[in-house]
């Protein structure tokens, strides 16, 4: 009877490992992704920032004609429309 718990006790124990390490590489995963999204996410923002700042810099060097043109309707492209509006005002 006690070879018979132990043979159980063994079963379960390679269960629990087996388990065990599925979770860790699915969590590794899962963290990869997570970084990939979040570097994309952060070098998307970071390059239209840094187009608005070279609109900027054209605007304040003199080019009042310049205009960011059609944008997206979040955030960052409300900006550009009122930056577009600002230079509109300077140049009336």
């Amino acid at each position: 009877m006690t070879r018979l718990g132990a043979m159980s006790q063994e079963a379960i124990r390679l269960g629990l490992s087996s388990t065990a390490q599925k979770l860790v590489v699915s969590t590794l995963i899962m963290i990869a992704v997570v970084m990939g999204i979040a570097i994309w996410l952060a070098s998307s923002i970071t390059s239209r920032i840094v187009a608005i700042i070279a609109g900027i810099l054209r605007i304040q060097t003199g080019e009042l004609d310049f205009r960011f043109g059609p944008s997206k309707d979040d955030e960052i492209g409300r900006l550009k429309h009122s930056f577009d509006r600002m230079a509109d005002t300077i140049c009336e």
